[in-house]
C-alpha cells in the first residue's frame, strides 16, 4: 500500500508540473543612453608678451591675468603688464593672456592646472627660443599660477556653463638679449 501511494504521489507531482506550463510571449526593447563629457576644454588665445624693449641689463617682465573675470573671452590686452624696471617698455595693449575656455555641464568643478615645456618636458620653465638663432628667454612656470585667474574661475564654475582660464606668467629677458622673435611651446594640463 505505501508502494502505491508513492507511485500516485510522483505522478500527481509531474502531472501537475505539465498542466503549469503557459505559452511564451517575446517583446523587444532598445536600449540607449547619451553620455556627455562633463566638461570640454578648447584653446582661446596663445599667450605674447607683445613688443619689449628692455634695459641691457635684462629684465622680467609679468603679464598678470589674475584679475581677469572668468566671463571675459579674449586675452587681448586682458590683465595687466608691467616691467620690473621702469626704462623697460612694454607695449600696452601689444600682448594677450593665454585663455583656455572651459565649458561645463555640471555644477562645481574644480581644476588643478599643469604647465609643461612642450619641447624639452620641463615643469619648471618654458623656454621662448629666438628665431634664427639660440638665445632664449624663460618663462618661470611658477608664476603662471600667481598670474592667472584660477580662483575667479573656480568660483564661478560653481554653476554649469562656460569660463575662461586665463594665463599670466613672468618672462625673464636676459642681460643683452638680441633683438628678434622669441617662441616656445607650452602644454597646459588641467586635472578635474
Amino acid at each position: 500500500m505505501k508502494k502505491a501511494l508513492f507511485a500516485f504521489a510522483l505522478i500527481m507531482v509531474f502531472g501537475l508540473a505539465a498542466a503549469s506550463s503557459f505559452a511564451a510571449e517575446t517583446v523587444d526593447i532598445q536600449v540607449g543612453a547619451t553620455i556627455q563629457e562633463a566638461y570640454q576644454v578648447t584653446k582661446v588665445d596663445d599667450m605674447t608678451f607683445g613688443t619689449i624693449i628692455p634695459v641691457v641689463t635684462g629684465d622680467t617682465i609679468t603679464l598678470d591675468a589674475s584679475g581677469v573675470t572668468a566671463t571675459t573671452a579674449s586675452g587681448s590686452g586682458a590683465g595687466a603688464i608691467s616691467a620690473g624696471d621702469a626704462d623697460t617698455d612694454v607695449s600696452a595693449g601689444d600682448y594677450n593672456t593665454g585663455v583656455i575656455q572651459i565649458t561645463t555641464s555640471i555644477d562645481n568643478v574644480s581644476f588643478t592646472p599643469g604647465y609643461e615645456d612642450t619641447n624639452s618636458g620641463s615643469t619648471t620653465a618654458i623656454t621662448l627660443t629666438r628665431s634664427g638663432g639660440t638665445d632664449e628667454l624663460t618663462l618661470n612656470v611658477a608664476s603662471i599660477d600667481s598670474n592667472s585667474n584660477e580662483s575667479a574661475v573656480e568660483t564661478a564654475m560653481a554653476s554649469a556653463g562656460t569660463y575662461y582660464f586665463h594665463l599670466g606668467g613672468d618672462l625673464t629677458i636676459p642681460a643683452n638679449s638680441p633683438t628678434g622673435t622669441y617662441s616656445g611651446d607650452m602644454t597646459v594640463t588641467l586635472t578635474f
